[in-house]
């Protein structure tokens, strides 16, 4: 580029020593003006793509099955540098390793002998590797797959990497096990700071919701772990809007004899806690899942003080509605020996205080 600019000026210089036989003569009228000229425009897409000879690329070949390896170097390479070339990053060669163990490959990419490493998430938060990208289920996991890169790697190529890991899927499919559910997915601050806290307690973010009113916004990060029959939350973080820590509710602790275990017990993470106006003031509350029993479910509920600017335990009871246009709050539950009594109870809110409007009883 810089002998194309040379070239021009020096053309541009010999048009300027000889304009002088081209001039035409001095007749009174003006001379006629050039058209003007107006630059190319710059095509984004026309960046000087980013070439690498050379990527080796090693997968651990510990505990897996031996065919199903054999098919990612046929597979993966054209796969990777198909989906980078479309991204900007041309690759020369691809080359495909495996290694005996999570430990010999995480020294191999320390070493500088593996460039783009495939090891699980506990191997990478040992070794302190540039964490790109996680293979994630609904459940969190120390054993799930990450990527790994040797930090000298161009920036270029982690974008390029990240947003091709959707179009990479197949190719993976084999060794990630994607195609029981599981995706490669770009990782972002909040998931390494998850990761982290994973390694380092067992536990996670499992849910999170936003709770907005007065101008402001605060973060809630459900904190917990998953189990055999589902997932459950100790804590939940009271973060600004900046995700700074404001305060931790912990839930067995503020909740007494209402939460009789650590953790709370719930199918799905997105339902271990939800925001909901429960005493119709204008504001967010928080409804905890407690457990399920065999019974109908107990809610936990931690109300919004607004003189205290915090949420503030209140009651535990197994509420089956909620209804905003007549405040009231609907509760069901099985009574009696065996639980063979069904109650339906009303109740409105008197004073700040719960105060229950009817009762219904259906005997066996």
């Amino acid at each position: 580029m810089k002998r194309f600019y040379a070239i021009l000026a020096a053309l541009l210089c010999l048009c300027l020593a000889g304009c002088h036989r081209y001039l035409p003569e001095n007749t009174g009228e003006p001379a006629p003006q050039p058209a003007p000229q107006t630059a190319p425009a710059v095509d984004p897409a026309a960046e000087e793509p980013l070439k690498l000879e050379t990527l080796n690329v090693e997968f651990v070949a510990e505990g897996r099955d031996v065919n199903e390896l054999f098919t990612l170097p046929q597979t993966f390479p054209d796969a990777l540098t198909s989906a980078l070339k479309k991204r900007g990053v041309e690759l020369g060669k691809v080359a495909v390793t495996f290694g005996t163990s999570d430990e010999a490959t995480a020294e191999a990419l320390q070493d500088g002998a593996v460039d783009l490493a495939f090891l699980s998430l506990k191997t990478d938060l040992d070794h302190g590797f540039t964490l790109e990208a996680i293979e994630r289920y609904d459940a969190p996991d120390l054993a799930l797959s990450a990527i790994a890169q040797r930090g000298q790697l161009p920036a270029k190529f982690t974008e390029a990497l990240a947003d091709a890991l959707p179009e990479l899927a197949d190719a993976l499919a084999h060794y990630t096990g994607a195609e029981q559910g599981g995706a490669f997915v770009p990782v972002t601050d909040e998931m390494r700071d998850s990761f982290v806290r994973l390694y380092d307690t067992g536990e996670a973010v499992l849910h999170t919701e936003t709770a907005r009113f007065d101008g402001r916004e605060f973060i809630l990060d459900g904190v917990g772990c998953a189990f055999d029959y589902g997932c459950g939350i100790r804590a939940i973080e009271v973060r600004d809007e900046d995700g700074a820590l404001l305060y931790t509710i912990e839930l067995e602790a503020e909740a007494g004899g209402d939460l009789p275990m650590e953790y709370t017990q719930c199918w799905e993470a997105e339902n271990a806690f939800r925001l909901v106006d429960v005493n119709f003031d204008g504001y967010d509350d928080i409804e905890v899942f407690g457990w399920a029993p065999s019974n109908t479910i107990p809610y936990l509920y931690w109300l919004w003080d607004d003189g205290a600017q915090r949420f503030t335990y209140s009651f535990c009871m197994q509420v089956a509605g909620i209804d905003p246009e007549t405040k009231t709050i609907t509760v069901e539950y099985k009574d009696g020996p065996g639980g063979a009594r069904y109650c339906v109870e009303t109740y409105e809110w008197r004073d700040g205080e719960l105060a229950l409007v009817s009762r219904e009883i259906t005997e066996p």
